[in-house]
């Protein structure tokens, strides 16, 4: 939820159109995803068992990756 909210901020901001919150949305899943696996492995503090600090680091890094590829 946290990926999408932030996908959804992120296309207020930056988007363009529709197609660009598609890529914003599929870029902060993945580096949610690999931001949160990457905290895992570096035994980063969690909330339950989410790892919001590095999600959100990776989803961040995406989503910017995604809008200067887009340009």
């Amino acid at each position: 939820m946290l990926a999408l909210l932030y996908a959804a901020l992120f296309h207020v901001w930056q988007g363009r159109t529709m197609a660009g919150l598609g890529w914003f949305i599929l870029a902060s899943l993945i580096g949610f995803a690999l931001g949160a696996v990457v905290g895992s492995l570096l035994h980063f503090p969690t909330l339950g068992q989410v790892q919001i600090l590095p999600g959100t680091v990776g989803s961040l890094l995406a989503l910017f990756v995604v809008r200067m590829r887009k340009r």
